[in-house]
C-alpha cells in the first residue's frame, strides 16, 4: 500500500512539474468563434510548451469553405492579462473555395514569466477575420 501512495505521488508530481512535457497536439488552443471563411483542421507550436525567452513557430491548417483574400495574419499576445501586443504579416494572397492551405510563422514566446494569451487570425482587407485561433500557455 505504502509503494502505491509513494509511487501515485511521484506521479503526481512528475506530471506537474517541468519535466512534463506534453506533445503537440491538434487541441493546443481552440477557435476565437465559428462561421469563418477558413475551418482549422490543425494548429501546432513548437516547441510545445514555449520556452521562455526564445521563439516558436506556430502553423494553422485547414481548409477554405469560400473563395478569400487574405491580406495579413494578425497576431495579437498578452502577458498575464496586461495590453496586447499585435502584429502583422502580410500575405496577400486569394484563396480558392476548397482549398487547403497551412499558415506558418515564428514569432516569440515571450521573455518574462507568467501566463500568455495568443491569438492568430486570418484578416481580410477589411480588416475581417477570416479564421481566428486563440491559446494560452505558461511561461516559466
Amino acid at each position: 500500500m505504502k509503494q502505491a501512495i509513494g509511487l501515485f505521488t511521484l506521479l503526481i508530481v512528475l506530471t506537474q512539474s517541468r519535466m512534463y512535457v506534453p506533445k503537440k497536439s491538434l487541441y493546443i488552443g481552440e477557435t476565437c468563434g465559428s462561421n469563418y471563411y477558413f475551418q482549422v483542421s490543425n494548429f501546432t507550436a513548437n516547441p510545445w510548451p514555449p520556452v521562455l525567452g526564445q521563439s516558436m513557430l506556430v502553423e494553422m491548417s485547414g481548409i477554405f469553405d469560400q473563395l478569400a483574400n487574405v491580406s495579413v495574419i494578425g497576431i495579437g499576445q498578452s502577458l498575464s492579462g496586461q495590453s496586447w501586443n499585435y502584429t502583422t504579416v502580410k500575405v496577400n494572397q486569394i484563396f480558392s473555395a476548397g482549398q487547403s492551405q497551412t499558415f506558418s510563422t515564428v514569432i516569440s514566446a515571450g521573455n518574462n514569466p507568467g501566463y500568455c494569451y495568443l491569438q492568430y487570425a486570418l484578416k481580410n482587407q477589411d480588416d475581417m477575420f477570416l479564421a481566428c485561433w486563440h491559446l494560452q500557455y505558461q511561461l516559466f
